[in-house]
């Protein structure tokens, strides 16, 4: 064995044949949907988050707006507070400096 070929080598991701036999796309959709039905009748805090979380989801769809969209728009309204409050901190310290 070469030392010098081992040290320089990446060793070769493992390769796995896995198929499944059967899938039934449409079946597993319904079984989610009845799961989060079930879900949703329960009484629980899982059950109150997961009927917030949709009919948050369905209001923002059903009004026709983009949920990458809002999300864009959201960051970028943080993004320019955080921008505000760094200028204004920055104008702040400048203006103690001065004073001093």
């Amino acid at each position: 064995m070469n030392i010098r070929g081992n040290l320089f080598r990446t060793p070769k991701h493992k390769k796995f044949q896995y198929t499944p036999r059967y899938y039934d796309e449409q079946k597993e959709e319904l079984k989610e949907r009845v799961r989060r039905a079930e879900k949703r009748a329960e009484d629980t805090e899982d059950a109150r988050k997961e009927r917030i979380k949709t009919g948050m989801r369905r209001s923002v769809n059903t009004s026709g707006m983009d949920l990458g969209k809002v999300r864009r728009k959201a960051v970028f309204k943080a993004n320019m507070m955080v921008l505000i409050f760094a200028l204004l901190i920055t104008l702040g310290l400048a203006l103690i400096f001065l004073y001093i």
